[in-house]
């Protein structure tokens, strides 16, 4: 769940920032995002580690959680995570980059 939220997040204020016709708010979100991209990333360091010396059921039910996430994602936003300059095609690929760093694979 953190990193799909986190990964939200980020996604979420790179947008605003991308759309934001003040100066003064691009320079917040500036500050926003890096903090948000040190959250994400401290995430992956730790899920990394837990991820690896988790058991092999654990693993497993991990993998099945992470995959039924995924999937309920893209049916709530009837997206298949594609397309040029898809917002939502953006905030996933980086997410499953996230997961790869973990171990995780989609399926």
């Amino acid at each position: 769940m953190q990193i799909f939220l986190e990964g939200i997040a980020v996604g979420l204020f790179q947008r605003f920032q991308q759309d934001s016709p003040d100066p003064l708010m691009r320079d917040l979100i500036t500050l926003v995002l890096r903090d948000e991209s040190r959250h994400a990333g401290f995430g992956v360091i730790y899920l990394a580690d837990k991820f690896r010396s988790a058991s092999a059921a654990e693993r497993a039910r991990i993998e099945r959680f992470v995959g039924d996430l995924w999937r309920l994602f893209h049916d709530m936003t009837a997206s298949p995570f594609g397309g040029a300059n898809d917002f939502l095609a953006d905030t996933f690929a980086d997410i499953r980059h996230r997961l790869q760093r973990i171990g995780l694979e989609l399926r």
